[in-house]
């Protein structure tokens, strides 16, 4: 009984590590990342871009925030000069 409990909890880990992993980046958008994790000294992490696209990341250590990379039209009602 022990060994199933232990093989069950070691595939809730397994899962929940993989699908944390893992990072979608929708058509028309590109992903900042950034490393998250507090650390001692004055370490910095650069931010990466990631493209469009199925991405894998460290759970719990990174963040994304997604940008619009698509074209967007702004009318504006000119008056005229008058």
């Amino acid at each position: 009984m022990r060994g199933y409990l232990i093989f069950f909890l070691f595939i809730v880990i397994v899962t929940s590590l993989g699908y944390y992993s893992l990072i979608h980046i929708p058509d028309g958008h590109v992903g900042i990342v950034t490393v998250t994790i507090p650390t001692a000294g004055s370490v910095t992490v650069p931010p990466r871009m990631v493209r469009s696209g199925l991405h894998l990341s460290w759970p719990w250590v990174s963040a994304v925030r997604l940008y619009t990379t698509r074209a967007q039209m702004l009318n504006a009602d000119v008056p005229s000069a008058r």
